[in-house]
C-alpha cells in the first residue's frame, strides 16, 4: 500500500460527517426519506479513493457488500476509466537519489495532479512479492538469484503484471492483493517480449509471452535468424496458460525482455529488420489482439520508419507508447549533429493502418543528454542522463516540471487505482 493526500477524499469525507450528523438528529421513523438515500451513498461513494473505501468496509455491513460488489467495482473502474477522468498516476522503478533516500530501490508512483512522488511500502514491494512466492524445487541461493531481477510486465485496471525470471504474480497494489501465476513450462525458446492487457469480450487478464523459436538447418545446427515467434498467453480466469499462434521470423528481431504497450485490448512492441546492404534498420510495431487473438503489423511512417544501423545503438530505439488511447511512437532526431534534441510524436489512429499515422507535436529544443522514457499527460516522461533528474515536459507551453532525481528509472507506465479483485473467483472481474 502507499500513502497519498487527496483533498477530494477529505472533502468527502467531512460530507459523511454532515450527512451522519443529520441522520442521528432526525427520528427514526423519517430516516428512510433522509439525504443518506442509497443512490446518494453509492454517487459519493463511487468517488473516492481506494484507501478511503478500503476503511469504509468497516463501517456497516451494507457498505462492506456493496463496495465489495461487482456492481459498485465495475461504476467505480468506469469512472476511473471515463474520458472526463483526470490522467492516470505515473509508477517507475528505480533507486531513489533524492536527498536522504541513500539510493533506495522501490516502485513509486506521481500523482497526475500535484507531481508529488510516494512509495510501495517495503511490505508490499514487488520483491516482497517475488520472495513470499515459494519454491522448494530451488535451494536458498538459486532462490534468491532467480527473485533478484522483477520486471514489471504492464499495468492494467489498476492491476500490475509482475515477471521474476521462472514465476509471476499478478498485484493490485491499491488492494495488497496478490495472485501468483503458475510457472510457465513453455515450448522452447528464447524470452523475448511480454505484454499484459484486458480481453473486454471475455472479463479476462492475459499475461502474453512472446518467444524466439529458432529452425534447424539440413546440418541440424540452429539458425537463430530464421524459425519463428511463438506467442503464449495466460488467463487470469482459467489461471492457465495456453499456446495462441506463432508467425515466421523473416529477418525481424525483438530486443531482449521487451515491454509491451497495451490500448483497448491490443498490446503493441517494437520490432526491426535490418538491411545490411543498404545499411538501414527499419522499424514497424508488432500487436496482438488479445480479444481475437491475432498478430498485426504496422510499419512506421516513412519519415521515420528507415535509421542507419551505424546510428541505431547511439540515439536508442524509438520508444512505443499511449496517448489518449490510440498507440503513438516517439523518434529523436536522426542527425547527432542536430543539437539541442526534439521529440517528435506520431499518434496511430487505426492499428494496421500506415496512412493512419499523424505527426501530433514535437517536445523542444532539449540541452544535454536527454533520453525519452513514456508519454504522460499532455507531454512527454524524460530522463537528464547526466543529472539523473527525472522530469516531466508539457509540449502545450514546453514547461519543465522536476519529479526528483533517480538512478535507473524502468518499467515506467500508466497506473490507475482500481477495487479490481484477483482471487475472489467468485466475483465477476472487471
Amino acid at each position: 500500500m502507499f500513502s497519498k493526500s487527496n483533498g477530494m477524499a477529505n472533502s468527502l469525507r467531512s460530507c459523511f460527517g454532515k450527512f451522519k450528523a443529520i441522520i442521528k438528529a432526525k427520528p427514526k421513523a423519517k430516516r428512510n426519506n433522509s439525504l443518506m438515500s442509497e443512490g446518494l451513498v453509492i454517487e459519493i461513494l463511487v468517488r473516492l479513493p481506494v484507501d478511503s473505501l478500503l476503511r469504509f468496509k468497516c463501517v456497516c455491513k451494507s457498505w462492506y457488500s456493496l463496495i465489495s460488489s461487482p456492481f459498485f467495482i465495475a461504476k467505480h473502474l468506469q469512472l476511473c476509466n471515463s474520458t472526463n477522468k483526470p490522467d492516470p498516476d505515473l509508477m517507475f522503478y528505480a533507486d531513489d537519489q533524492r536527498p536522504g533516500n541513500n539510493g533506495v530501490e522501490n516502485i513509486f508512483i506521481v500523482s497526475h495532479e500535484t507531481m508529488e512522488v510516494s512509495e510501495i511500502e517495503e511490505e508490499s514491494s514487488p520483491h516482497s512479492i517475488a520472495e513470499s512466492s515459494g519454491d522448494e524445487s530451488q535451494d536458498e541461493d538459486d532462490d534468491q538469484a532467480a527473485r533478484s531481477t522483477v520486471l514489471m510486465v504492464g499495468s492494467c485496471n489498476g492491476l500490475i503484471c509482475l515477471y521474476f525470471k521462472a514465476d509471476g504474480a499478478i498485484w493490485n497494489p491499491a488492494t495488497n492483493e496478490t495472485k501468483f501465476i503458475p510457472r510457465f513450462s513453455g515450448r522452447g525458446g528464447h524470452f523475448k517480449a511480454s505484454g499484459f492487457g484486458y480481453d473486454a469480450r471475455n472479463n479476462d487478464y492475459k499475461l502474453i509471452v512472446i518467444h524466439s523459436s529458432p529452425s534447424i538447418g539440413a546440418d541440424h545446427n540452429y539458425d537463430h535468424d530464421t524459425g519463428c515467434f511463438q506467442f503464449e498467453a495466460y488467463s487470469l480466469r482459467a489461471d492457465c496458460w495456453k499456446f495462441v499462434t506463432d508467425f515466421p521470423k523473416m529477418g525481424l528481431t525483438f530486443s531482449d525482455q521487451l515491454i509491451g504497450t497495451h490500448a483497448n485490448g491490443i498490446c503493441s512492441w517494437l520490432a526491426h529488420r535490418e538491411d545490411s546492404i543498404r545499411g538501414v534498420r527499419r522499424d514497424e510495431i508488432i500487436s496482438f489482439d488479445i480479444i481475437n487473438e491475432e498478430i498485426i503489423r504496422t510499419p512506421l511512417p516513412s519519415e521515420i520508419a528507415e535509421i542507419g544501423t551505424h546510428l541505431a545503438d547511439k540515439i536508442g530505439n524509438i520508444i512505443v507508447g499511449v496517448f489518449n488511447g490510440s498507440f503513438a511512437v516517439v523518434n529523436v532526431n536522426q542527425n547527432l549533429e542536430d543539437i539541442p534534441f526534439f521529440f517528435h510524436i506520431w499518434v496511430l489512429r487505426e492499428v494496421g493502418v500506415v496512412e493512419s499515422w499523424t505527426k501530433l507535436f514535437t517536445i523542444g529544443p532539449l540541452q544535454g543528454v536527454i533520453s525519452p522514457l513514456l508519454l504522460w499527460k499532455t507531454g512527454l516522461v524524460l530522463l537528464d542522463e547526466d543529472s539523473e533528474e527525472l522530469f516531466f515536459q508539457n509540449y502545450n507551453n514546453q514547461q519543465k516540471s522536476s519529479i526528483g532525481n533517480f538512478r535507473d528509472p524502468c518499467f515506467m507506465m500508466h497506473y490507475r487505482e482500481s477495487l479490481v479483485p484477483i482471487n475472489d473467483t467468485k466475483k465477476e472481474r472487471m
